[in-house]
């Protein structure tokens, strides 16, 4: 209908084509190569969370992109929410006062099974790095970088070689604790995936709200549909025309990897664990 055209192959599609920009949305096990490979081209990248496997295979695409002096954008949705803009802006406004507590809740039941995620050798882990990406860097995105993690996974309902289950606790180096709630066996999750706790108020979403420890009431921000996908793929291409950085790269997604890494080791070694942020 459009006009597109088919490979088998994408060095194919990179032999063939004149390209600016390439989204990669296979599982995590082939993000490094093509990305590195596409970028080695001069071509941009758009590629899917997890960005990798691990932090290093993260580290060495994100400096493959600085080397080649090209984009690499980390597929994180939620950054590109309006109530999660709005969210941001209502934090860096100080409506709740210093931030003390908040918490995540990503869950719902999908049956993984036949499904790659379900393939540690493929995916990288279970629930933890497939929603925990997310997670993580939606807190990043409010409230800055995280200092350390404790977290514990479970493979609590469905026979598969992964976490289906997973909580993470994250101390960010602004004081706040925050904790993360994951789950692919829970068919009914929390009404709001997202608390945020100050001293002077909380904010809830969705739908957005807010509400000062002054006020009667909850002040509620209307959002129309949208739709994140077209708006994250609109801003990758605006970025290549206009030579822009994107509000969520490369170096984001190696610093969630590092933060993913962090929580694995918390749960093999039952500690807490400093996240070690690699330099670039």
């Amino acid at each position: 209908k459009l006009g597109g055209r088919t490979y088998s192959n994408y060095k194919m599609i990179l032999e063939k084509e004149e390209l600016d920009g390439i989204s990669v949305c296979t599982p995590p096990v082939n993000h490094k190569e093509i990305t590195e490979d596409v970028l080695s081209e001069g071509v941009n990248v758009f590629c899917e969370k997890p960005l990798a496997m691990n932090s290093r295979e993260a580290l060495s695409m994100a400096e493959t992109a600085q080397k080649n002096k090209r984009l690499l954008m980390t597929g994180f949705k939620f950054r590109f929410k309006d109530e999660v803009q709005n969210a941001k802006r209502l934090i860096e406004e100080g409506k709740i006062g210093k931030v003390v507590l908040a918490r995540n809740m990503f869950g719902g039941f999908a049956e993984m099974k036949e499904r790659f995620f379900s393939k540690k050798n493929i995916s990288g882990g279970g629930v933890l790095i497939d929603n925990g990406s997310h997670a993580i860097d939606l807190f990043r995105f409010l409230l800055g970088e995280v200092k350390n993690v404790s977290a514990r996974i479970n493979t609590a309902i469905q026979k598969i070689e992964v976490e289906d289950t997973a909580k993470i606790l994250m101390e960010m180096e602004n004081g706040a604790l925050v904790t993360i709630d994951l789950s692919w066996s829970v068919p009914i999750p929390s009404e709001h995936y997202l608390e945020i706790y100050g001293s002077e108020g909380t904010i809830t979403l969705p739908p957005l709200r807010y509400r000062r420890k002054d006020a009667q009431e909850w002040t509620k921000y209307e959002v129309q549909n949208e739709n994140v996908f077209a708006k994250e793929t609109a801003h990758f291409v605006n970025c290549i025309l206009k030579k822009e950085k994107p509000i969520v790269d490369g170096l984001d997604g190696l610093r969630a990897q590092e933060v993913i890494d962090a929580a694995y080791k918390s749960c093999r070694e039952n500690c807490r664990v400093e996240v070690k942020k690699a330099e670039i």
